[in-house]
């Protein structure tokens, strides 16, 4: 299992939505928590009609055989109580739990585990900490569908015992944004989202309830799977210049750290006391310096061209634009230019970023940039 490249990706996950801007207590979108994917004992999922779950599922498609093993681990927030002078509030135990690992010849049968995760009362410093005693089960099976393909399911429930429940009773008896993570060994993953033509019917009928799973790692890799509440892409990464989560990650870092920043004195001693996470967030951003702060104003990411081309940046070419869609694909036409950098956009489309040669305003840019950047397809520009 590829774990160092899973993680980042795996914790962003777990703590989404943990605590939200303004990370105060009184704040109202903090009173009621709020955690993607949990999962609750079954008599509160039954009485919410349907809007809440007690167990989740998630399947994929590998190439293997029946020496292929699949080791599974759980990950998932248990809620605590914490009561102190100032009111009630929910923090958090992070889990990891190994709970299988098997050959699909013993997959074939499905294989059901049980896990379990203890309770109990602390006090310290008039502080008292009260979390219960979970119980769930995992059921995880191979079905061979022929000529080496197989569908790898894995089923979790929350088994905890319960009867009529508020919701923060449920809450603490919850598997708070569970997720899996799935190594396999001497097989290959293949990906739902872009499956082998002749493996798309195959893959439109894997039953993801509450999960969906996507390869993590190096672009290569095929042999780690992230089944996530949330749905990403194959092979998602956490940007370098991030100094750390802001528990809402489709949020930008820059807009979160300027707003953290605005925070009075009166509003971060409120942070400080509602979660040591927010704490450890708000000293994170505070003890920012300038250099790192610029850093989340954006990044160019340049990307390698695709096989068989020989642009990079620095490389000459003659722009020959095809579409004519404005007035500068006239203008520039048949013009030299210099490649500044190779970059793919969020739909996988390669382009190509160019100064032309002759622009009096392609060195008035600032921090690096080129004043004047044109934009084309690969197609469009003829390398000299």
């Amino acid at each position: 299992m590829n774990r160092a490249a899973a993680d980042a990706i795996a914790k962003a996950v777990l703590y989404e939505g943990y605590v939200l801007y303004p990370y105060r207590a009184s704040a109202l979108k903090n009173r009621q928590r709020f955690l993607f994917g949990s999962i609750y004992p079954r008599s509160w999922a039954d009485a919410s009609g349907g809007s809440e779950r007690w167990w989740c599922q998630t399947e994929c498609l590998l190439r293997g055989d029946a020496n292929t093993r699949a080791t599974l681990h759980v990950r998932f927030l248990q809620m605590l109580e914490r009561r102190d002078a100032s009111g009630t509030w929910h923090e958090s135990i992070e889990h990891d739990l190994p709970i299988a690992s098997n050959t699909f010849a013993e997959l074939v049968t499905p294989v059901p585990r049980e896990f379990e995760v203890p309770g109990g009362t602390e006090t310290i410093d008039g502080v008292v900490r009260t979390r219960v005693a979970l119980t769930g089960k995992l059921t995880l099976a191979a079905v061979p569908l022929g000529q080496g393909i197989y569908r790898l399911r894995a089923r979790v429930e929350n088994t905890s015992t319960s009867g009529q429940l508020e919701r923060d009773a449920a809450m603490v008896r919850a598997f708070a944004s569970l997720h899996l993570l799935i190594g396999i060994e001497h097989g290959h993953v293949l990906s739902l989202a872009d499956p082998p033509d002749a493996l798309r019917g195959e893959a439109e009928r894997c039953d993801n309830v509450g999960l969906w799973p996507i390869l993590v790692g190096p672009q290569s890799s095929d042999d780690t799977v992230l089944a996530s509440p949330i749905i990403l892409e194959d092979h998602p990464a956490t940007a370098p210049e991030s100094r750390g989560d802001f528990f809402d990650a489709t949020e930008m870092d820059e807009m979160l750290a300027l707003r953290v920043l605005t925070l009075t004195d009166a509003e971060k001693d409120e942070v400080r006391a509602t979660d040591p996470r927010a704490r450890a967030m708000l000293e994170r951003t505070e003890n920012l310096t300038e250099a790192q702060l610029l850093n989340l104003h954006g990044a160019r990411r340049d990307s390698r061209a695709p096989p068989g081309s020989t642009l990079a940046r620095g490389s000459r070419v003659r722009l020959r634009p095809r579409r004519r869609s404005d007035i500068m694909d006239v203008v520039l036409a048949g013009r030299e230019a210099t490649v500044e950098s190779v970059q793919r956009d969020f739909e996988n489309r390669v382009h190509v970023a160019v100064t032309i040669d002759d622009d009096p305003g392609k060195d008035l840019g600032a921090q690096g940039l080129p004043g004047h950047r044109f934009f084309f397809d690969l197609e469009e520009v003829e390398p000299l």
